[in-house]
């Protein structure tokens, strides 16, 4: 099973608090550096600003870089 299946797969299961949450993914980018990808969907989507969310984990891993991504991009953003 690939990435994309595995995220299909769990994508509307029920979560552990009884509910299911569903979540619309139009656009799935998975390849090495994809987080270079970034400035492009925010422009093709039309955003003037970003909302970064993360939890601390994924912040300590990836945070800094997506706002270097975006400040290099000069894409405004917040955290």
């Amino acid at each position: 099973m690939d990435v994309k299946e595995k995220i299909e797969q769990f994508i509307g299961q029920e979560c552990g608090c009884g509910k299911s949450h569903k979540i619309n993914v139009p656009k799935l980018i998975v390849k090495s550096n994809a987080i270079l990808e970034l400035p492009v969907l925010i422009k093709e989507y039309g955003a003037k600003k970003a909302q970064i969310i993360s939890d601390l984990n994924t912040a300590s891993v990836a945070g800094k870089a997506v706002c270097q991504v975006f400040d290099n991009a000069g894409l405004k953003y917040s955290s």
